[in-house]
């Protein structure tokens, strides 16, 4: 083979000219066999086979291995070698950029159609339907299944006219918003109709026990309704599965979106003047009322028959001696006999402690625009029906006054010690004083038979006997826990017409003890109803257990005033009555018994 003449520059013929004179001169020893270039001399492999060739970039030399070494044949010129090994690379790169790309796409592709494709093999949720797709109407349903719905009423959800029956509506679904006879007072308040003793948990609406407040029932309300309020400790919302939704404590808010139901919180001071309106306006105060109304537009009319409420009809309790014909009415509207000491109400109507003055206890009855003439210098708190603050007028010796108009009660206020002298009567004309006491009087029309009894507690009826001596017994006292008083002790023979005990604690006792011929001293003994023995006569037992003999004149849980008396009764040889706080902290007790001797 002729010798072949090697080149600058750097190519396939090239590469085969110098493998062709190695062959020439070495036989197959000579053999090049070429492999990737490295881009440093120390980049090259340290044991490999005989004849493995590679081109050193950083310097141009080629390199081939043999007999353990690496020993250099031949210098090129390696930037266009580089230089097109940079760019083949480069290209490579993208190719491989551009392919991962593509692949990581069709894999997310492919996954997002896994999620939401359906497996024919499972059931068919209600979610997986397109109900805009192809909605059914009645004619896809067999004529059984629409006779399960609507039996033979049309398929509509607009009732036809009249096709509403009376056997379809519920029991108790008409509410009186539903109907046009009924007339509602614009404070939907009502302080008759809450449970006494809760709050509403702001976190989760529910019931949460607190003395403090009461809590109204659910009252039907519409999504974004205004109010406004006052006096409300804290309201919230309902949906229409009393569902909490939200609470607050502002007087002016509006009923969310889903808003079916609300709920009200007032304290115990508010309870009475609470008040809560729809809309932004807060209206004049007036009560909670359901009325019926009759007119000429719904043509109602209600007639009261001439026998209309019967004796049954009449709950106890219920009618003031003024109503009847036998009770001669006292001049003195004023009842010395029923205050509260160290009490006086303030310009705004609220009950404060104040040493050296007495207030009345009970609300006194009195008449709108009336004139009155008073003995002594007193305060007059004015209130309307519902037993609310109207206002204050003090007034001197001999001055007199006029109520407002709309009054109903008022609340008599006098310096300590004066009480006793205080002459309040109706008119510009002062009369004499006279005691606040209602007297039995008999007449030919209603003769009037008094009771009597040979022994301890009878109440057989005889002659008609006066009094010797009249008595009136009375004590009040802030008695300290477990101690007690005696109001009096009487050894004659007597009539008591009444004994009366008033009380701010529930667990306040009234002991009555009937004397015997001997002197031995017998209790007056209340049975519980469920037989288990006698119990102590107080406010909670007469309330659970009841009995005949006594009748209840006051009974205000939420202000803690309570009264209650013992029907007359005759005792051959006298009783004796005592006062006794049951309770765990002080109470006021006031106790009095009215009646006479006999000779």
């Amino acid at each position: 083979m002729a010798r072949k003449e090697i080149g600058t520059g750097w190519n396939r013929e090239q590469r085969n000219a110098i493998n062709d004179n190695f062959k020439e001169l070495y036989g197959d020893s000579s053999v090049l066999d070429w492999r990737e270039p490295v881009d440093y001399y120390n980049d090259l492999p340290n044991e490999t086979t005989d004849g493995e060739t590679r081109m050193v970039r950083d310097t141009g030399k080629v390199y081939r291995y043999s007999e353990g070494s690496w020993g250099e044949i031949q210098e090129l010129n390696a930037n266009p070698i580089n230089e097109v090994d940079s760019r083949l690379n480069a290209k490579i790169d993208d190719n491989m950029n551009s392919v991962s790309a593509s692949l990581a796409q069709t894999t997310t592709e492919i996954e997002n159609v896994k999620s939401v494709k359906m497996d024919k093999n499972a059931p068919v949720a209600i979610t997986q339907i397109d109900k805009n797709s192809g909605k059914l109407d009645q004619t896809y349903f067999t004529d059984e299944t629409i006779e399960q719905w609507t039996g033979n009423t049309p398929v509509s959800t607009t009732p036809a006219l009249k096709s509403t029956t009376r056997e379809r509506i519920a029991n108790k679904a008409v509410n009186f918003e539903h109907m046009d006879f009924i007339e509602e007072s614009t404070n939907l308040f009502n302080m008759y109709g809450v449970a006494e003793g809760y709050t509403i948990d702001a976190s989760t609406g529910e019931p949460s026990a607190n003395s403090s407040f009461n809590l109204s029932g659910f009252i039907p309300t519409v999504s974004n309704q205004e109010f406004i309020a006052s006096g409300l400790g804290r309201w919230a919302f309902y949906d229409e599965n009393m569902g909490f939704i939200s609470s607050s404590t502002s007087e002016s808010f509006t009923a969310p979106e889903n808003a079916f139901y609300a709920r009200f919180v007032v304290s115990n001071g508010n309870i009475r003047t609470a008040q809560i309106n729809k809309g932004s306006t807060l209206l004049p105060f007036e009560s909670h009322y359901k009325n019926m109304r009759a007119d000429a537009k719904n043509g109602l009319q209600i007639k009261p028959t001439s026998l209309a409420v019967d004796n049954d009809a009449v709950d106890e309790q219920v009618i003031s001696p003024n109503k009847t014909t036998y009770w001669k009415t006292p001049k003195n509207v004023f009842n010395k006999h029923d205050l509260l000491y160290d009490k006086i109400i303030t310009q705004d109507g609220d009950l404060i402690d104040n040493a050296g003055t007495v207030v009345s206890k009970s609300f006194i009855p009195a008449k709108s625009e009336q004139d009155y003439m008073n003995s002594e210098t007193i305060r007059v708190n004015t209130y309307n029906k519902d037993k609310l603050f109207i206002n204050q007028i003090q007034i001197s010796t001999d001055v007199g006054f006029a109520t407002p108009l709309g009054t109903r009660f008022i609340k008599i206020s006098i310096v300590s010690g004066r009480e006793n002298d205080l002459m309040v009567n109706e008119g510009t004309t002062q009369l004499p004083y006279e005691d606040y006491i209602y007297k039995l009087e008999s007449t030919n029309e209603f003769p009037i038979v008094v009771p009597e009894s040979g022994g301890g507690g009878g109440d057989s009826s005889s002659e008609i006997q006066a009094f010797d001596v009249p008595f009136l017994y009375e004590s009040t006292e802030t008695l300290d826990t477990t101690t007690e008083a005696t109001v009096c002790d009487i050894t004659d023979n007597c009539y008591v017409q009444e004994i009366e005990m008033a009380t701010d604690g529930a667990n306040c006792e009234l002991e009555i003890n009937i004397r015997e011929s001997d002197g031995t001293l017998l209790p007056y003994q209340l049975m519980a109803n469920d037989g288990s023995g006698y119990i102590p006569i107080t406010t909670e037992n007469l309330i659970n257990h009841g009995t005949v003999d006594f009748l209840f004149s006051a009974y205000e849980h939420v202000a803690d005033e309570y009264k209650f008396t013992m029907k007359g009764k005759q005792y051959a040889n006298g009783l004796q009555v005592k006062i006794r706080n049951n309770d765990t902290v002080t109470k006021n007790i006031t106790c009095r018994v009215v009646g006479g001797t006999y000779a």
